[in-house]
């Protein structure tokens, strides 16, 4: 074998191998994840600790509660008050691997993904896409 194709074939070699890795961590990531989603009880009693969270954007959501089956609180820039229905928010972290404020559309009507989408990051359970 050549001096050329001895290094094609070992880039090529290191090239499988790294493909390989990041298949394998992609899995056992997702495992994990998978491993550690919350109860329905345990995401509630999470949930009720969370007072205050920040968007992506910036914006500032305070006076969060939850009441009933709903999560309330305000926007802090414009005042504007939203309701969030906590099963949509369970069902969308339960059944989605990576969570944004588009995942939630489906999920969360009436222009609350953005507070739905910070809240769950204050709660710590899913990762900034």
């Amino acid at each position: 074998m050549r001096g050329s194709d001895r290094l094609r074939t070992c880039r090529i070699s290191r090239i499988v191998a790294w493909i390989k890795n990041i298949v394998c961590c992609n899995v056992i990531a997702k495992e994990k994840t998978m491993e550690k989603k919350l109860s329905k009880e345990q995401f509630t009693e999470l949930l009720q600790t969370v007072k205050e969270a920040i968007s992506v954007g910036g914006v500032h959501y305070s006076q969060i509660k939850v009441s009933g089956n709903k999560i309330t609180g305000r926007r802090d820039t414009t005042k504007e008050q939203f309701n969030i229905n906590i099963d949509a928010l369970y069902d969308a972290y339960k059944e989605n691997e990576h969570i944004n404020t588009n995942v939630l559309k489906k999920y969360i009507k009436n222009r609350a993904q953005s507070p739905g989408y910070a809240i769950l990051l204050k709660m710590g359970i899913v990762n900034r896409v």
